[in-house]
């Protein structure tokens, strides 16, 4: 079944989502659950995730934008009442707890300069997560079986060649996971539009995930090679 305007720009803004999730989140640590995992059984730190993902993740991300433009290219037209309706909005109004966007914001940059510093703290990546979302609760299961198989098959690997197969673990499993609706964390939001009205199927979104997917992975395996081989 086609998508009809309304919702050809729902998945739009949901692919957007998607890129923004599970392209941006590879760069840090923090940024897709399987990064926490590798991070732990790698022994990395924030710090290695953006000195060797964030250089390929900006260009990942500039890709992403052009192929979304190419993918819903029908999409992309000017509609005089949605930009006038559009200009009406007040972003201010979407903020319904100030106070505790403050608090979020504050917990937010105390965690990431904790995460910033662990070389010279040595806390736990997993801990100060832990942490930091125990102080914003008070303000206010991720699980994989394959872990332990791929850690022992990387340690056989010592140095640099043990750190490259980390890399390629994580590019794999954080952008794969734009291929289908369930291949990520992020992509729970279809079930958003379900209730809201405009149901897109597996099929729909899997359509316009694999080339993100393809695309992303295929130019991710090129930088691995340049870089560590």
């Amino acid at each position: 079944m086609a998508l009809g305007g309304a919702g050809l720009m729902l998945l739009l803004h949901i692919t957007d989502a998607e890129g923004a999730f599970n392209i941006g989140g590879t760069a840090t640590l923090v940024g897709d659950p399987p990064d926490i995992i590798i991070a732990s059984r790698g022994n990395l730190s924030f710090n290695d995730f953006l000195v060797h993902l964030a250089p390929l993740v900006v260009l990942l991300i500039v890709v992403f934008c052009l192929i979304r433009r190419w993918l819903f290219r029908s999409a992309f037209h000017y509609d005089p009442e949605l930009a006038a309706e559009d200009m009406e909005l007040e972003e201010r109004e979407a903020i319904i707890d100030r106070r505790l966007l403050a608090q979020g914001l504050t917990v937010l940059a105390i965690v990431v300069a904790t995460f910033v510093l662990h070389p010279v703290l040595h806390y736990e990546p997993s801990v100060v997560a832990l942490l930091g979302a125990g102080l914003l609760v008070a303000a206010t299961k991720v699980t994989t079986e394959d872990a332990p198989i791929v850690s022992d098959l990387v340690q056989d690997y010592p140095g640099d060649e043990g750190q490259v197969l980390w890399w390629a673990l994580a590019l794999g499993a954080d952008l794969g996971g734009s291929a289908t609706a369930i291949g990520a964390s992020a992509n729970v939001v279809l079930g958003i539009a379900a209730r809201n009205g405009t149901p897109i199927s597996f099929w729909q979104f899997t359509r316009y995930g694999l080339v993100v997917t393809f695309v992303t992975v295929t130019l991710a395996t090129p930088y691995l090679w340049l870089r560590y081989l």
